[in-house]
C-alpha cells in the first residue's frame, strides 16, 4: 500500500457567523487533522456521513486538476476535531484532502484556491449555507480573516489581523 500524498489543517471558531450578519470571520485553533490519500483501503475506513471527501474529490476534477496515475483511491483520516462541534472539522477536513491531492500529483495552489475549492466542497456535499470561506481560511493559515462569503476567497477578504498570541 503506497502513500500518495498527505495533508495537513487545523480546525478553527466562528468570531463572525456569516448566515446571521452576511460576513464571516473565524480564527484558527491549534487542533489538528491529517488527511492521507492512498492506493488501497486504510485499516479505518474514515467517517464521512456527509459525502464530503468524494465531494472534495468531484470539486477537484471539475476544476480540471490532474490526479495521481492509480487504479484507485482512498481517503484514511487522523483528527483531533470533533466532529459536529462547530470547531471547524469539515473545513479542516476539506484542506487537508485538497492538500493531500496537490502533494499526490505534484500541483502547487495557493490557499485562496484551496478555500473556494473547499467551500465547492461544502456546497456539493450540501453541508453548508455561506460556503464556509472564514472556515476554511482558518483552516488554511494562522489569523483571523473577516470574508464576504459572496466573492471569491482572494477577493473576498475584508479585514485581517493576527490573531490572539498564543503565549
Amino acid at each position: 500500500m503506497a502513500l500518495l500524498g498527505i495533508g495537513e489543517a487545523n480546525g478553527g471558531c466562528s468570531l463572525l457567523h456569516a448566515a446571521g450578519v452576511g460576513y464571516g470571520a473565524s480564527l484558527p485553533l491549534a487542533i489538528s487533522v491529517k488527511v492521507a490519500l492512498r492506493d488501497a483501503p486504510s485499516k479505518n475506513t474514515p467517517d464521512d456521513p456527509d459525502g464530503l471527501l468524494d465531494a472534495v474529490l468531484d470539486c477537484w476534477k471539475e476544476a480540471g486538476h490532474p490526479l495521481p496515475d492509480v487504479e484507485a483511491m482512498h481517503w484514511a483520516v487522523k483528527s483531533d476535531i470533533p466532529p459536529r462541534q462547530g470547531l471547524k472539522s469539515s473545513s479542516a477536513i476539506a484542506i487537508a484532502a485538497l492538500r493531500a491531492l496537490c502533494a499526490a500529483t505534484d500541483l502547487e495552489l495557493d490557499n485562496a484556491d484551496l478555500v473556494d475549492l473547499a467551500s465547492n466542497a461544502h456546497r456539493k456535499a450540501e453541508i453548508t449555507i455561506t460556503g464556509c470561506k472564514d472556515d476554511n481560511w482558518a483552516a488554511c493559515e494562522p489569523g483571523w480573516k473577516l470574508i464576504d462569503p459572496g466573492l471569491g476567497a482572494a477577493e473576498g477578504v475584508l479585514l485581517q489581523g493576527p490573531g490572539p498570541d498564543p503565549d
